[in-house]
C-alpha cells in the first residue's frame, strides 16, 4: 500500500489532537480540555466545613490489561496525593478477581478498592460516594470512545452537586483515527472534564535533560537541522500465531487502528512534536510485507519538515524529519532503535524507546564528547501521573483558597476562641475575641504561594499572557471575597508590576516591535478565543477567556475566528466589574478589526522571553522573603519611635502592634501602654494580656474613656487593614474616634503596618470604603429582638473605620517610616498605574 493517507491521519491523530493537548510548562503533559474552576456551591462549602478537600485524588481504572500490571497501575496509589479507589472490567467478577489476586496492592488500598463490571455504574456510584476525581481509560483504543461516552452518560445522570469527576487520563494512542480523538475531547469538554493523553515519555528525566541539552546548552548549535529515527526488528511480533486466533489486539486494526506503528511509533512522533514543533509536509510509504500478519501495516517510512512553533526547545523550523519503522523482520539489516538529532555544532544519539537508555553527545566531527546515563522509573507512567495529580491538586488549592475567602476564614469577620475577660466577669464573656489583623500576613503569604504554584507550571510564553493570567486570577479571587482582604489584590498587583518591569528591562528593537504586532499577538488572540469551547458558553461578540482557558489552553493548533463588537467604554465597564472566571472581562475587544491585546499592552510584551519565567519566579521569591522578614524589619524601628517613660495608647488587637511594643520592651525601654478594649469584639482584652505577659505595664480602658485619657498619652499606635492611595487608613471600627481624640489633644498618631497593605484605592465611598457589615449579635442579644420596640431598630456593626490622612502623622512600615503625603510616591514604586483598577 503506497501513499501517505494512513500516516497523515496518524500524524493528525497523534500530533494535532493528542499532542496539542499538552500544556504544563515543566512536563507539558496535558491540555485543559474543559477546565472547570469550582465555585463555592453548597456542596463545596459542605466539603470545606467537613475538612474534605482534594488533598488526595481518587482514581478509577477502566480496563485491567497488561499496561496496568507494571507500567501505570501501581503509580495511581504510589504517587503523592493519589489513591486508587475503583477498578472496572467488563467480564463479571474479573475486576474483583484482579484485586484479590494482586499481591502488590497495599492492604489499605485493597481493602477500600471497589470492583465494577460497568463503566456507567462505576462512575455513578463512586461519584455519589465522593471518591471519583479522575478515571484512567486503559482499554484498547477501539474501546476508548465508547468508554468515554459511557462516562459522559453517567455524568449526565448525576445531580450537579455529585459531579465531582474532573479528569480522564486516556492511554495512547487516544483513538483509532483523528475524529475519534476529537469526539472524546468534545464529550469531556461539554461536561467540563479534563482530557489527558498518556504520553508518558514527556515526563521522563531523559526527555527533560534532552530538552535542556538542546535549548540551554545548545549542544547541536543554535538550531536543529535534521531528526532521524529508525526502529527495525521482528522481535516485537514474535510468538504470534494467527492460526489459533491468538493475535494480540495491537495487530488487530479494529481494536488498535493499525499495526505496531500506532502503539509504538506515536511515542517518537510525540517526542518530536514536544522538542521541535509540529510535523508538516508529510510524505510516506506504508507497506504490509509480512503476509502472515493480519491486515495491518508492518513497514512505514516517513519524511517531513518541522513547522513553526513557539514551544520548541531550540530553533527547528524547516528541519528535516526522517523516520523508519520496520516490524516485518524481512530486512537483512540489524535490529535498531535509534534517534539522531543533528545541528551545525554536533549531534545527539539515543534509543527512541525506553526511559533509561543513555544519551550520547557528539561534536560536529562525530567524536563522542560524553554519555549521560539515566535510571528508568519503576513504573514508566509514574512521573507523568504524578504531574497530572499535582495539576489536579493545584486546582484544588485554588478551590480551597476561594472557599476560605467566601467563608471569611481569612478575614477579620471570623471568630476565635473566647477571649479572657476582666476579673469578676464582664459582658465581654458573651462574645468571641475579634481577630482583627491577626491573619493579614498569613493570607498574604498564602496568596503569594498560590500565585507561585499556579503561574510556575502554567505554559505562558510572554509578558502579555502572564499579565492576562494574573489579571484573571485577581478577578477570580476578588469575586470570591478578596475585596474583604485588599492585601490579596495588592500582592497580585505587585507581581504584575514585577512582570511589567522585567518586560521593559530589555529595550525592544524596531524589528521586534513589528513582530510583536503580528504573529505573537495572534497567538495571544488565539488563546483568548477558546473560552466558548472551554466552558460551554455560546460564542458571542467579544467573548473572552476564562481563568481556566488562560491557565491551561494551548493555542498551537487552534485557528478559531469570531467577531468582536464591544465598544471601548464597554471594555472599561467589563474590566471594572466582571469576574475573569465568569467568562468575561479582560480581553474584550474594542473593535471588530483590532486585537484586544493591542489595547492593553505595549507590542514588546508579546515577544517571547525565555528568561522571563525565571525572573518572575525570583521576584515572587523576593516577596516571600519580604513577608518572612516583615515583623523583624518593622520591630527594628521600635526604639526610634518608643522612648523611655512614654505612655502609648493602642486600640483593640493587632499582632503587628503587639510585636512592635514587645520589641521596644526587649530593648530595655520602660513605658506604659493603655489599651482600648475595642468593643463590641473586645480584642483589647487579649492584647493587654499578651503585653502584660511580656512584662509591659498595661492598662485596659473602656472605649468611651479614650478622650478623657488622651491628655496623658504621648503617642497613639494604630493597626491597619489597608493604607489608601491618599494616605488615609482603614483600621478597626472605633479607631477613627481614637484618631479624632488624638488630633484634638495634639497627640501624634503612628500606624504600624507592612507594605503589603498599601492599596492603590481612593476613599470615594468615605466610611464605606473597604468596609464590611457583620452580624449584630455582638451588639445586641438576639433574645431581646422579641421586644416590639427593639425589633424596629436597625443595628449596624461595621468592621472598619476610615481615618483621613490629616489624622495620621506617620506610617511605620517594613521599609521605613513615611508621612501620609508620601504614599502616592510609594504607589508608583510598588504598582503600575494600569493595574490599579485591574480587578475592583
Amino acid at each position: 500500500m503506497q501513499g501517505d493517507v494512513r500516516l497523515l491521519l496518524l500524524c493528525l491523530l497523534l500530533c494535532s489532537e493528542a499532542i496539542s493537548a499538552f500544556a504544563s510548562s515543566r512536563f507539558a503533559p496535558v491540555r485543559r480540555a474543559g477546565a472547570h474552576i469550582m465555585m463555592a456551591s453548597s456542596s463545596n462549602v459542605a466539603n470545606a466545613r467537613n475538612g474534605s478537600t482534594h488533598d488526595v485524588v481518587h482514581w478509577a481504572i477502566v480496563g485491567l490489561g497488561d499496561v496496568c500490571a507494571v507500567k501505570a497501575g501501581p503509580a495511581f496509589y504510589k504517587c503523592t496525593g493519589s489513591t486508587l479507589s475503583a477498578v472496572m472490567r467488563r467480564t463479571p467478577g474479573a475486576a474483583q478477581k484482579w484485586i484479590d489476586g494482586n499481591s502488590n496492592l497495599p492492604p489499605d488500598v485493597a481493602s477500600s478498592m471497589r470492583a465494577f463490571d460497568s463503566v456507567e455504574q462505576m462512575t455513578r456510584q463512586m461519584s455519589k460516594e465522593g471518591k471519583l476525581d479522575a478515571v484512567y481509560v486503559a482499554s484498547p483504543p477501539g474501546a476508548h470512545l465508547e468508554n468515554i461516552r459511557q462516562i459522559a452518560t453517567a455524568i449526565d445522570a448525576l445531580p450537579s452537586n455529585e459531579r465531582r469527576l474532573r479528569a480522564v487520563y486516556v492511554e495512547k494512542p487516544c483513538g483509532r483515527c483523528a475524529w475519534e480523538t476529537r469526539a472524546m475531547i468534545e464529550e469531556l469538554r461539554a461536561r467540563q472534564v479534563e482530557f489527558y493523553p498518556a504520553y508518558v515519555s514527556r515526563a521522563h528525566e531523559r526527555t527533560q535533560v534532552l530538552r535542556r541539552l538542546l535549548g540551554e546548552e545548545k549542544v547541536c548549535g543554535d538550531r536543529v537541522t535534521s531528526v532521524r529515527y529508525t526502529q527495525r526488528g521482528s522481535g516485537f511480533a514474535r510468538g504470534l500465531d494467527v492460526a489459533d486466533g491468538s493475535v494480540p489486539w495491537r495487530l488487530r486494526a479494529e481494536e488498535s487502528g493499525g499495526g505496531l506503528i500506532m502503539d509504538m511509533g506515536c511515542h517518537v512522533l510525540d517526542r518530536i512534536d514536544y522538542l521541535f514543533g509540529p510535523i508538516d509536509d508529510v510524505k510516506s510509504t506504508v507497506l504490509r510485507n509480512l503476509r502472515s500478519y493480519p491486515l495491518v501495516e508492518d513497514y512505514v517510512e516517513m519524511s517531513a519538515k518541522i513547522g513553526e512553533s513557539d514551544w520548541s526547545a531550540v530553533e527547528s523550523t524547516g528541519a528535516t524529519v526522517e523516520c523508519l519503522w520496520d516490524f516485518s523482520g524481512t530486512s537483512d539489516l540489524p535490529d535498531a532503535d535509534e534517534l539522531i538529532i543533528s545541528g551545525p555544532n554536533g549531534s545527539l544519539r539515543m534509543g527512541g524507546m525506553g526511559a533509561g537508555l543513555p544519551i550520547s553527545v557528539l561534536d560536529a566531527d562525530g567524536k563522542l564528547m560524553r554519555t549521560l546515563e539515566f535510571d528508568a522509573p519503576e513504573h514508566a507512567a509514574q512521573p507523568l501521573i504524578q504531574s497530572v495529580v499535582n495539576e489536579l491538586r493545584g486546582l484544588a488549592l485554588l478551590d480551597e483558597f476561594e472557599i476560605s475567602l467566601r467563608l471569611g476564614r481569612f478575614s477579620s469577620r471570623g471568630d476565635a476562641p473566647d477571649g479572657d475577660t476582666a476579673a469578676g466577669g464582664s459582658s465581654s464573656s458573651r462574645h468571641r475575641t475579634y481577630q482583627y489583623g491577626r491573619e493579614r500576613r498569613v493570607v498574604t503569604t498564602r496568596t503569594v504561594e498560590l500565585l507561585r504554584a499556579i503561574i510556575g507550571p502554567t505554559r505562558w510564553k510572554n509578558a502579555a499572557q502572564l499579565l492576562t493570567l494574573l489579571r484573571g486570577l485577581g478577578n477570580e479571587l476578588h469575586a470570591a471575597g478578596g475585596y474583604r482582604e485588599p492585601a490579596i489584590g495588592n500582592m497580585v498587583r505587585r507581581i504584575m508590576f514585577a512582570v511589567r518591569d522585567e518586560a521593559d528591562r530589555v529595550a525592544p528593537d524596531a524589528s521586534a516591535e513589528g513582530e510583536g504586532k503580528s504573529s505573537d499577538m495572534e497567538k495571544i488572540d488565539e488563546l483568548s478565543e477558546q473560552v466558548s469551547t472551554k466552558l460551554r458558553v455560546t460564542p458571542t461578540a467579544g467573548s473572552t477567556p476564562s481563568l481556566a482557558s488562560m491557565l491551561w489552553a494551548h493555542p498551537q493548533h487552534v485557528n478559531v475566528r469570531h467577531s468582536r463588537t464591544h465598544s471601548g467604554s464597554d471594555l472599561n465597564d467589563r474590566l471594572r466589574s466582571d469576574s475573569f472566571g465568569s467568562d468575561a472581562g479582560i480581553n474584550a475587544a474594542a473593535s471588530s478589526d483590532t486585537h484586544p491585546a493591542v489595547q492593553m499592552y505595549p507590542p514588546h510584551f508579546y515577544q517571547r522571553r525565555d528568561d522571563l519565567r525565571q525572573s518572575v519566579m525570583e521576584a515572587i521569591q523576593e516577596m516571600m522573603g519580604e513577608l518572612e522578614d516583615l515583623h523583624k524589619n518593622i520591630n527594628d524601628q521600635a526604639v526610634q519611635h518608643i522612648h523611655a517613660g512614654e505612655i502609648i495608647l493602642t486600640y483593640a488587637l493587632s499582632k503587628t502592634v503587639e510585636l512592635f511594643l514587645k520589641a521596644a520592651a526587649a530593648k530595655k525601654r520602660k513605658f506604659q501602654v493603655i489599651v482600648c478594649e475595642g468593643a463590641p469584639h473586645f480584642g483589647g482584652h487579649q492584647m493587654a494580656k499578651n503585653l502584660a505577659e511580656a512584662g509591659i505595664d498595661t492598662t485596659v480602658i473602656h472605649d468611651a474613656a479614650t478622650f478623657a485619657i488622651m491628655a496623658r498619652v504621648n503617642k497613639v499606635l494604630l493597626p491597619a487593614h489597608a493604607v489608601l492611595a491618599n494616605g488615609g487608613l482603614i483600621a478597626p471600627s472605633g479607631s477613627n474616634m481614637v484618631a479624632l481624640a488624638a488630633k484634638r489633644n495634639s497627640v501624634p498618631v503612628v500606624t504600624v503596618a507592612g507594605m503589603f497593605k498599601l492599596c492603590p484605592m481612593y476613599p470615594h465611598e468615605g466610611q464605606d470604603t473597604l468596609n464590611d457589615l457583620i452580624s449584630p449579635s455582638s451588639v445586641v442579644d438576639y433574645g431581646l429582638m422579641g421586644d416590639p420596640v427593639l425589633s424596629e431598630v436597625e443595628f449596624v456593626n461595621p468592621v472598619h473605620d476610615y481615618i483621613p490622612p490629616q489624622l495620621i502623622d506617620l506610617f511605620v512600615t517594613n521599609t521605613g517610616g513615611f508621612q501620609p503625603s508620601y504614599i502616592y510616591r510609594l504607589l508608583a514604586e510598588y504598582y503600575h498605574s494600569d493595574d490599579w483598577e485591574a480587578f475592583e
